[in-house]
């Protein structure tokens, strides 16, 4: 019997042995420190090894081997697990600052257990801490990038309110804040006065879609004051990818906006100079073609009237007194007299000659008929210009551009300008003919005075209209003339520019807002000084038949 019962010691102390070899292994496998402290004097009484490797040192207690000091954690800032424990009689979760066996510091986050022995007192308590260095790290670091957020957001000009799936506002800097309030509150309510979301609410569309939305929002100030904000939403989301709030910028624009209504006045302004100053030029070209016939039409009226003049008529009516004076005897005057007998020649002679004077008067009078129509044909045509201003009318490309030739036509024949024409048929389009005109008029002008400004014996001006693409078509001014340098091509559509001496640096600008003003463009191109130079307008193609 005795015998049994020493079996059945051995046995238990074979499993007590083995449960404790089966604990030892499951504390040791454990990666972050694990250890039972005495309640009463701090002695770690159980440990693996990952607090602390090898034989634990005799009446090793815990602050000596996490903390490396000679008391227990106290106060506020570095509070004692076990005696919290023996405050609440609970579980708690502390962070501490422990050291490694080299001395090390790192964030530790520590857990404790109590445990009671059988009349209800503390006796032991169970602890196991966490390395959450690198997490303390990475919360620093975010809340030090939180903090810098809230300070810039704190100073922006701007608004910046952060919004729930309902609208309403989570978070709102100084600037809202101190303008409107109402954290907590739907946005659409306290910034815009209304109780549902705005039309076009880009918070409302990034919920939506999940995408980056803006809008621009006229803003009642509370003191009654109108703004222009632009709004940007994006939205945000949780660690699943779901979208949970949506931050919103809003920037004051309202300066922007004044300042793009007065440059919108500017530009209406500058747009209907260029305008006047376009038929200006147009008038004036029309002028000088006008005065050039009238010089024309002064040549053959005052040779018409030295004819008239200078006319023999004078002479023979002294003949027909003389003749008149011997009608009783005219027969023996005509054949017998010395003087009447040479009468009949100077009739005859005096028909030839008058006869040559009508054939130049009337010539020299369809001369001056010609001219008279040539200003009337100018005239009318500057008048069907004028009446069609800004306004897309069916016309000839081709007729267009011979317009604006025969408008510069007499600058054109006084500087002996050789014209070639290489015009592609393109049919009529739809087109503001003065805008064109006025442009092209100054283009050839401009081509003009350059190839008078050259040496080159031959002065060609080409001109060309042909089909760009399927959407536009193109006209380009061509001269072999002064050329322009590398330097002036980046400033010759600036306002005020010009190499003209006389001149007043508008033209060549205007026909740049133009062309713009038509959805098209001018370009110009040049090789350099003497090399001539080649301008090209480019406007979009509307043909009727489209």
């Amino acid at each position: 019997m005795r015998k049994n019962f020493l079996i059945r010691i051995l046995k238990g102390k074979k499993q007590v042995r083995q449960q404790n070899e089966f604990l030892n292994t499951i504390l040791e496998s454990l990666t972050h420190p694990f250890y039972v402290i005495d309640a009463n004097d701090y002695t770690i009484k159980i440990a693996n090894s990952a607090l602390y490797p090898g034989q634990l040192p005799e009446k090793a207690t815990c602050y000596m081997l996490t903390h490396k000091r000679d008391k227990p954690c106290n106060g506020r800032d570095d509070p004692c697990p076990l005696e919290e424990i023996k405050k609440s009689k609970r579980p708690v979760v502390i962070e501490h600052i422990h050291y490694d066996k080299d001395g090390n510091p790192r964030n530790v986050e520590v857990h404790a257990y109590p445990i009671f022995d059988d009349e209800g007192k503390l006796s032991e308590i169970i602890e196991y801490s966490f390395n959450i260095t690198e997490r303390r790290k990475m919360e620093d670091e975010l809340k030090a990038e939180r903090n810098k957020l809230q300070a810039t957001m704190a100073v922006l000009e701007g608004g910046v309110t952060i919004q729930d799936r309902e609208y309403n506002i989570i978070y709102q800097n100084r600037f809202l804040e101190e303008r409107f309030g109402g954290l907590g509150e739907k946005c659409f309510r306290v910034y815009e006065g209304k109780e549902e979301t705005c039309e076009g609410c880009p918070v409302e569309k990034a919920f939506r879609d999940g995408k980056c939305h803006t809008a621009e929002r006229k803003v009642v100030m509370p003191n009654g004051e109108i703004r222009y904000w632009d709004n940007a939403a994006s939205p945000i989301r949780d660690a699943m990818g779901e979208i949970v709030s949506c931050v919103e910028l809003a920037k004051d624009i309202t300066e922007r906006k004044q300042a793009e209504a007065e440059l919108k006045a500017a530009q209406g302004k500058l747009i209907e100079t260029a305008r006047k100053v376009g038929m200006a030029e147009v008038a004036a070209n029309v002028l000088h073609n006008v005065g050039n016939v009238l010089n024309s039409i002064n040549v053959s009226t005052t040779a018409i009237r030295e004819k008239v003049t200078n006319s023999e008529l004078a002479n023979l009516e002294k003949v027909a007194n003389i003749v008149n004076e011997h009608t009783d005897d005219l027969g023996v005057f005509l054949t017998e007299h010395p003087q009447g007998k040479y009468i009949p020649v100077y009739l005859t002679e005096v028909s030839k000659c008058l006869q040559n004077e009508q054939t130049d008067i009337i010539g020299r009078l369809q001369v001056l008929v010609e001219n008279v129509q040539h200003i009337k044909d100018i005239v009318n045509m500057q008048q069907s210009y004028a009446k069609v201003s800004g306004v897309e009318v069916q016309t000839s490309i081709s007729k267009l551009v011979e317009d604006a030739i025969q408008i510069n036509s007499a600058g054109l024949e006084r500087h002996g300008t050789r014209l070639i024409r290489e015009f592609e048929e393109l049919g009529d389009v739809e087109i503001d003919k003065q805008k064109v005109l006025q442009i092209l008029v100054n283009l050839i002008s401009n081509a003009k005075y350059a190839l008078s400004g050259s040496k080159k014996e031959e002065k060609l001006l080409t001109i060309r209209v042909y089909k760009h693409n399927e959407a536009r078509f193109r006209i380009e001014v061509a001269d072999n003339g002064v050329g322009i340098s590398k330097d002036n091509l980046t400033k010759i559509f600036s306002h005020g520019f010009t190499t003209k001496k006389d001149g007043h640096g508008f033209g060549l600008h205007s026909c740049a807002l133009a062309s713009s003003e038509m959805g098209g463009s001018l370009t110009v191109h040049s090789d350099g000084l003497g090399r001539g130079a080649t301008f090209t307008l480019e406007l979009p193609f509307k043909p009727l038949n489209r």
